[in-house]
């Protein structure tokens, strides 16, 4: 980045004059013009959004008379590796090609910035790695499958509710129809209502206790 002489950042920059101050002055070592570069880019996509006051587009983005040619670290990198800077933009610099972008540069590259606005939206730095289409299609044929699951869950208590409640107006229906009292169920294979059995309690004592001997005699009786 260049630096801004004093001449040019109160006559061109516009610098304290809200709005039409440049939007492309950093503080480095000294006020700086950041235009043409990734901190340039993300000063445009923060001015779009209306989140800086400095809106002003001032000049080509000389801040000084002394001008030297620039070139993209992307256009550098496209050189070292043999890739097109097209293809280079499809990647983060935590991509494949890290190592390579790290050489060149301390933050998000060029490839990335292009990449932002080419989606017009901001790098997420959380991004670890952006998977192959295959990988991708594969994990979304998993997601289509349980968000399948989901609806069909949802779609089963939703079919139990209404039977249960088509089973109460049945059962409330056929009790006033026949004068039916107390408690009945009904048997689907004689198409008959018949009344609730009381449990045999000393049955089913006896029967727990045979169980329970049995399960002694298993564990600790003779062999």
């Amino acid at each position: 980045m260049l630096k801004i002489s004093e001449k040019h950042l109160k006559e061109v920059c516009k610098i304290g004059q809200g709005a039409e101050c440049c939007r492309y002055i950093v503080l480095g070592d000294a006020l700086e013009c950041s235009k043409g570069t990734a901190v340039g880019g993300l000063l445009d996509r923060r001015a779009r959004k209306g989140e800086t006051t400095a809106q002003g587009d001032n000049c080509d983005g000389h801040g000084s008379p002394i001008s030297k040619p620039k070139t993209r670290i992307i256009d550098q990198v496209s050189k070292d590796t043999g890739i097109s800077p097209e293809d280079l933009a499809k990647y983060h610099c935590v991509n494949e090609f890290r190592n390579k972008f790290k050489a060149l540069c301390d933050g998000p590259c060029e490839a990335c910035w292009d990449q932002e606005d080419f989606k017009e939206e901001a790098v997420d730095p959380y991004v670890l790695v952006t998977v192959t289409d295959e990988e991708a299609e594969c994990i979304n044929r998993v997601k289509d499958k349980l968000d399948e699951a989901c609806k069909l869950s949802r779609k089963a208590k939703e079919i139990k509710k209404n039977a249960f409640e088509e089973k109460d107006v049945w059962f409330a229906e056929v009790e006033e129809k026949y004068g039916i009292k107390g408690n009945f169920r009904f048997d689907p294979e004689t198409k008959a209502l018949r009344r609730m059995e009381k449990p045999d309690e000393r049955a089913a004592i006896t029967k727990v206790i045979g169980i329970l001997v049995g399960l002694q005699e298993t564990t600790i009786g003779p062999k």
